[in-house]
Formats: structure tokens, sequence, C-alpha cells
């Protein structure tokens, strides 16, 4: 959501969830540079495929990126949601 582009490299369908299953991902898409590293960091703690080491939502909500996107004023983040937002809507996955 932050970029409008998934961090999960794949031409088709099965690619991809093979991709999100093993959580091989990469935030190396144009959409991807306007992205802080603060919020790719909570992205990959997000991600992690072991639940036992995955950041559960009690402490996601304590993590000091997303206290403080919560806390910025919405002019801050409208560009970045703008953008986010043209990328979502033209993204679609390649159907075989």
């Amino acid at each position: 959501m932050l970029s409008g582009e998934p961090p999960f490299p794949g031409k088709t369908k099965e690619e991809l969830i093979e991709k999100i299953t093993k959580g091989e991902y990469n935030f190396n898409g144009p959409a991807w540079k306007e992205v802080s590293p603060q919020a790719k960091q909570f992205i990959q703690k997000l991600l992690t495929v072991d639940p036992k080491k995955r950041l559960s939502a009690k402490k996601a909500l304590k993590d000091p990126w997303l206290k403080e996107t919560i806390n910025k004023p919405a002019a801050a983040t409208s560009i970045l949601a703008a953008a986010a937002m043209s990328n979502l809507k033209s993204y679609h996955v390649i159907e075989n």
C-alpha cells in the first residue's frame, strides 16, 4: 500500500505465489524509490516468514515508523498516497 506495487517480483500468478510463500521480496521497483528506509524496515518485519519471528500486530502498533506516520498531518503523506494509488490502479497480475 505504500508504493502501490507489491515487493514480490513475479511475471505469473504461480511465480508470485511462490515468492510470497518463500518470503522472497525486494524493494527495487521504481515505485519503491519514494518509500523511506524506515517504512521498508517495517514491511520487512511484517513479511518475515517464520511467525515466531514476525512482528505481531501489537508490536507493529508500537513500531516507531508507524507511530510517527500516524501522527503526521494528512498533507504530509498526500503526495506519497497519490503516487501509490496511481500505481495500484495500474497494477495487475499476469494470468497464465
